[in-house]
Formats: C-alpha cells, structure tokens, sequence
C-alpha cells in the first residue's frame, strides 16, 4: 500500500504537500519530495535547462545598473521564489523563458505568438504579478504563491501555450 501511494503519488501533476501525520506520513513525503527533485533534474523535463537559465540570468544581472539604465541587481528572494515556481509546476507543462527586470525581480515568460503570451513576475515578498495577451483578451493581476502555483496562473500558462 505505501509502496501504491508513494508511486502515485510520485507522478501526480502537481507536487505532494505533506497531509498526514506520524512517522509513515513523514517517511512517505519525503520519499515523494526526494523522487520528484529526482524527476526534475532529468533531462527529459528539461527543468535542469530552466534552472540553468535562471542561474546565468542571475549571474548576469547581479550587478547595480547591469542594463545601464540604474537596474537593480536580481533580488536573492525573487530568485528563490522563481526556484520554488519551477519546482512547483506540473511535471509536462511547458517551461518559461526566464529575465529579469530592472526592479531586481525574475520574469517567466511563456510566448507563442505576439497576441498569446503570458508573463509572470516573481517578486522578493512571494507574490506573482501576471499579465498575458491571449488573442483579444487581456488579462493581469497579482496573486501569492506559497509553494503551490495558483489555479488561475495554471490556466493562463496553459493557455498562452496552447
């Protein structure tokens, strides 16, 4: 049965959150937590080519005014935050292209053609502020994340990318 739980679990499209208690409950999270971080640094993902985009763009942009313009440097929280944002995100669904801002903040952008994109600002205090142009319709907002990618965010990657 623990066996049963923790395979299925393992491949759920969303990231287990520990919901039980006692020794078995945390065993068994763990092992799921530990499988996934796993499944995500294989290839075939291609989260290892998300989080390395993320680390080259925060290396670029550490620096005070790395555009010329008095950009503030990546925010160490917001970098954290878009890596807590990657992890959390279905296993299959497509990955963001990855900037920065020149606020600090870390952008991940999903593009498919100039009237289908959504982008989402992953700032310091764990909120995303969205925005996506899908055909006529626009739509933005903010939300918090805390560990878990909100409903609402899901379906607009989706649909930016569909």
């Amino acid at each position: 049965m623990i066996a049963d739980l923790t395979v299925s679990t393992m491949f759920a499209l969303t990231p287990a959150r520990e919901q039980g208690a006692g020794e078995v409950a945390s065993y068994v999270s763990r092992m799921v937590e530990e499988n996934r971080d796993n499944l995500l640094r294989a290839e075939w993902t291609g989260t290892t080519a998300a989080f390395n985009a993320l680390a080259r763009i925060v290396a670029e942009k550490s620096m005070p005014n790395w555009d010329g313009y008095d950009a503030d440097p990546v925010d160490h929280l917001s970098y954290r935050k878009a890596i807590e944002f990657i992890k959390a995100m279905p296993l299959g669904l497509s990955l963001p292209g990855i900037g920065a801002e020149p606020d600090g903040q870390i952008t991940l952008e999903w593009y498919r053609s100039p009237h289908q994109l959504l982008s989402v600002s992953v700032d310091p205090k764990g909120e995303l502020h969205y925005a996506a142009l899908l055909g006529p319709e626009t739509v933005y907002g903010t939300v918090p994340f805390f560990g878990d990618i909100p409903g609402n965010v899901l379906t607009l990657i989706n649909r930016a990318t569909s």
